[in-house]
């Protein structure tokens, strides 16, 4: 189970089938929604400030399509101000797109996980935490 996941998706139906999915088959123990990559940013400013009195999540579950500042733009403004000082929090975008180029994409940020077709499933959920738990390992070697 992770500590902390992040949800930023502006549909209120889909963030609530996460959360239940997320609680129900013990996938995280704490999950903080966002509504916009705007939020998300500005919460990634307020754990910066707080200069690890506040730990980041190990998750962040981005939906591409919202208001005021997509995924996209949002991944771009993270990777620019955040991604060295949260280099363990990883990404898995949301989309219903089918689109192959959204995928050649998301791989182009060092920190995205995987793509993932909406709806989120128990099978996306198993497969996050293994890579989660893979991934955990491989950074116990770099330290």
């Amino acid at each position: 189970m992770i500590r902390d996941l992040v949800i930023i998706d502006d549909n209120d139906l889909e963030v609530e089938l996460i959360k239940i999915l997320a609680v129900d088959n013990h996938f995280a123990e704490n999950v903080r929604v966002l509504n916009n990559g705007r939020e998300g940013l500005a919460y990634f400013e307020v754990l910066k400030a707080a200069g690890g009195k506040r730990s980041a999540p190990e998750l962040v579950l981005l939906d591409l399509h919202m208001p005021l500042m997509d995924g996209w733009e949002f991944l771009e403004a993270f990777s620019l101000l955040y991604r060295d000082r949260f280099p363990d929090t990883g990404f898995c975008l949301l989309t219903s797109s089918v689109n192959p180029q959204d995928k050649l994409k998301a791989y182009s940020y060092n920190c995205v996980v995987e793509l993932l077709n909406k709806p989120l499933t128990v099978r996306h959920l198993n497969f996050l935490t293994k890579f989660l738990a893979e991934r955990g390992r491989l950074f116990e070697r770099k330290i």
